[in-house]
């Protein structure tokens, strides 16, 4: 505590339960839930609010690699774009046991492809 000030727990538990009400707002509405990017944030953002699934979590950084590359083959520079340490992430998914493989790693550009083994 700061010499001198004082802290009022009325104003603590007022402003605790005006968050909870608040929430509990939201939550009730589900299907009408506020912008999470305003237009003036970056893409990253976007892709964020975009990847909000039906009960209001987002999907983790894990998962989201995952979903990209269902989509095909991905360069380390896309998938640093959703998340900087996406070899940690990487290294999540194979122990959850999918099999991420390195298609292609250029040593001179530093570029990596990645893709996921695909079963006949």
């Amino acid at each position: 505590m700061t010499a001198g000030k004082q802290v009022d727990l009325f104003d603590i538990e007022a402003s605790a339960s005006f968050a909870l009400s608040r929430s509990a707002a939201i939550v009730g509405q589900r299907g009408d839930w506020p912008a999470v990017s305003r237009t003036t944030d970056p893409p990253t953002s976007h892709q964020g609010e975009r990847d909000l699934n039906r009960s209001g979590r987002r999907l983790s950084q894990a998962d989201q690699i995952l979903e990209r590359l269902r989509e095909g083959h991905a360069t380390n520079a896309e998938l640093a774009e959703i998340s900087l340490k996406y070899t940690s992430r990487i290294s999540d998914l194979r122990a959850r046991g999918i099999d991420v493989r390195v298609i292609r790693q250029d040593r001179s550009t530093g570029l990596t492809v990645y893709g996921l083994k695909v079963t006949p």
